[in-house]
């Protein structure tokens, strides 16, 4: 299932690539900003009671590849410097379950080409992003994520500091993940 959701978000960058006009920078770097949005959007709504609800009472409503996947694969298809920075930064975003296991494969089959990048990190920098963007999609959205706090979605500075030294471990130790995980 990963294989093909990696597969999938590959084929869609290529074709927006070709279909765009617009040099290949510019668009990669819309393609980062559409998924970091993307993302962010859909952890609020996972965890808001509001959208939460909807997905539980409208059959339907909420089926197909979750849209954080879909979103962390979209960023990951690329080896460039935006990309990989963009995968690096995603630290400051709360992660749990299959789509942190998900992060780390990625960033562990990458490896030795984001170490450098997971250095230079300054996680008190990436927390304050986190809430601006969530600040900002909550005013977006209008009311329907009032009484929400950036808190749930943004990973704090220290946490962000821990995942980024285990993960440097992991990649220091060589450690993989199981085959079939990315």
């Amino acid at each position: 299932m990963k294989s093909l959701l990696l597969f999938v978000s590959m084929m869609v960058v290529s074709v927006l690539s070709c279909a765009s006009k617009l040099p290949a920078s510019k668009q990669e770097r819309g393609d980062i900003k559409l998924a970091e949005v993307a993302l962010i959007t859909a952890q609020i709504a996972d965890i808001h009671a509001t959208t939460r609800y909807r997905c539980s009472a409208v059959k339907g409503a909420c089926l197909g590849v979750p849209q954080q996947e879909l979103a962390l694969s979209l960023i990951a298809a690329r080896d460039t410097e935006a990309s990989n920075e963009a995968l690096v930064r995603l630290l400051r975003i709360r992660m749990d379950g299959g789509l942190s296991t998900d992060y780390q494969c990625i960033v562990l089959g990458k490896a030795q080409t984001l170490v450098r990048q997971l250095q230079a990190i300054q996680p008190s920098e990436l927390h304050e992003e986190c809430k601006r963007e969530v600040l900002e999609t909550i005013s977006r959205n209008g009311s329907l994520f009032k009484d929400f706090s950036a808190q749930d979605v943004c990973a704090g500075s220290a946490q962000i500091d821990k995942k980024r030294s285990e993960l440097i471990t992991a990649i220091t130790n060589k450690k993989k993940c199981p085959a079939g995980d990315y």
